[in-house]
């Protein structure tokens, strides 16, 4: 079974494991939505689905011919993420009657988990760093999801924004829609100063959360701090987290049959004790954790988008 930090945060009895989990979510539409599957082992060995198999008519007495999906083989690791938080004994004594000093270390801890989940969410290379696991650009660039990109900009300069192109993100995946659009600030404000000149287009509502939420064509449009705006483009498509001026529009579908986040044993937290060397209690915040892409049509992205006004 797989489940959403969000529903898992449900079935903890452990306050401090709990609150660490709601630290983690709070504000991220990624780690909210995006479901874990359990992995017994350091490896995920799947089949990633490319085409399904066709039908077709047949005459009475005619040999059928079989048509099978076709798949790539792929593996996902799973990794190991965390850090300790030391709480500073001195600290917590003098200060308790103004604040929880151990409560808001392991807080800060678990922001720090989170943010740098999310930045391998889209930057991790399994290549580049063995100890990472591969996220969405990674995955792009893979020979089976070349299909999957579309390309804003040329050679190694980045373009404007286009709703022909949003447009054509929008077709990028079958038997549903996106579950969401992750840009830049940059972006957004484009995307919004576009919709108000030429109105229609766009809708706003409420998430699950109370949150403002913007849509292109009924698809969420959220912003996510983690993507930059300063992706560089090499042979018309991104090479780079840094070094240029550019992003990425990610459309993504989350669930066990598209882009789903394992796991092994989920987020714990464990009080290691006193150290010795100083007068502090540490804790260890730990996640063996990964990603994996169960069909080509959960993700597609528009690399190389300027911060410039965004054109039809």
């Amino acid at each position: 079974m797989a489940l959403t930090l969000t529903e898992a945060a449900k079935f903890t009895t452990n306050m401090v494991k709990r609150g660490v989990i709601e630290e983690v979510i709070s504000e991220s539409v990624v780690l909210q939505k995006l479901p874990f599957i359990d992995v017994v082992g350091n490896a995920y060995q799947y089949l990633r689905e490319n085409a399904i198999g066709s039908a077709a008519f047949f005459d009475p007495g005619e040999v059928w011919t079989e048509e099978t999906p076709t798949f790539t083989q792929k593996t996902a690791t799973i990794k190991i993420m965390g850090g300790d938080a030391d709480v500073d004994e001195f600290i917590k004594a003098t200060r308790q009657d103004k604040t929880d000093v151990e409560a808001e270390t392991i807080q800060a801890k678990a922001k720090g988990i989170k943010y740098t989940f999310l930045d391998k969410f889209y930057y991790g290379s399994s290549t580049t760093n063995t100890k990472e696991f591969d996220g969405l650009h990674t995955i792009l660039s893979g020979s089976d999801m070349t299909a999957q990109v579309l390309h804003a900009g040329s050679g190694s300069t980045g373009n404007v924004l286009t709703a022909a192109l949003m447009d054509r993100l929008m077709d990028l995946t079958k038997d549903g829609e996106w579950d969401v659009l992750l840009v830049t600030r940059a972006v957004r404000r484009r995307i919004s100063a576009f919709i108000r000149a030429n109105g229609g287009l766009y809708q706003a509502g409420f998430n699950d959360y109370g949150q403002s939420v913007k849509s292109w064509n009924d698809v969420p449009i959220k912003i996510d701090d983690k993507l930059t705006q300063t992706e560089t483009i090499a042979s018309d498509a991104y090479s780079a987290k840094t070094g240029g001026a550019t992003s990425t529009v990610f459309a993504v579908r989350f669930g066990t049959k598209h882009l789903v986040g394992l796991q092994n044993g989920g987020l714990s937290t464990k009080k290691i004790g006193q150290i010795e060397s100083k007068d502090a209690m540490r804790w260890r915040i730990k996640w063996y954790v990964g990603l994996a892409l169960m069909t080509t049509l959960g993700l597609a992205g528009i690399d190389g988008v300027t911060d410039a006004a965004m054109t039809t």
